[in-house]
């Protein structure tokens, strides 16, 4: 399950591989609407407007900030050797407040807040395909956990998925318990 090496090997061809390093940009995140451009490859941007809503219970107008569309900015990314596909980059979770834009958009307020991850360090789970780590919502049967997370997160979540089905190697216990005390130290 784990990329000993962080490089795509063929004996992991199609199997669910465990990649930790820094996240290397090779394009950029592009906003096309805003003509904007980021250093960094994945960016999560979120459309709000300022209105009114009227509350049926009480009868009455409320004035508020509300989100009418949330999606992701996707360049490409590299982590160790591994090429990283678009959907799998759009797991990564983006916590980090770059900028927030305000406007009008007809009579209304609005504005656009992006935010990006915290950082370049991270530890993703795919499926190994021609040296690219794809995102992947099923393997044997089991859900897996999807994208950047941290060791004790994999560690759980592999658990719970695949406890049923996959017993646990002594080998891969051992390195996973090697990675979340290499997690821990950081």
């Amino acid at each position: 399950m784990k990329s000993s090496s962080n490089q795509p090997s063929p004996i992991n061809e199609g199997k669910l591989v465990l990649i930790s390093g820094e996240l290397e940009m090779m394009q950029p995140a592009v906003d096309k609407e805003a003509n904007r451009e980021f250093d960094t490859p994945v960016v999560r941007r979120t459309d709000e407007i300022y209105s009114s809503v009227k509350d049926a219970a009480k009868g009455k107008y409320t004035r508020g900030w509300g989100v009418t569309a949330d999606g992701y900015l996707v360049g490409s990314a590299m982590l160790g050797g591994f090429e990283i596909d678009q959907e799998l980059l759009t797991h990564v979770p983006c916590e980090k407040h770059i900028e927030m834009v305000h406007g009008k958009r007809g009579y209304t307020a609005g504005r656009v807040n992006y935010q990006t991850y915290k950082t370049n360090r991270m530890t993703m789970m795919g499926i190994q395909k021609e040296g690219r780590l794809y995102a992947t919502r099923q393997f044997g049967g089991q859900d897996v956990f999807l994208g950047r997370c941290n060791m004790d997160q994999i560690y759980k979540k592999s658990v719970k998925s695949f406890k049923d089905e996959i017993r646990l190697s002594a080998v891969l216990m051992a390195e996973l318990v090697v990675l979340v005390k290499l997690l821990l130290v950081m």
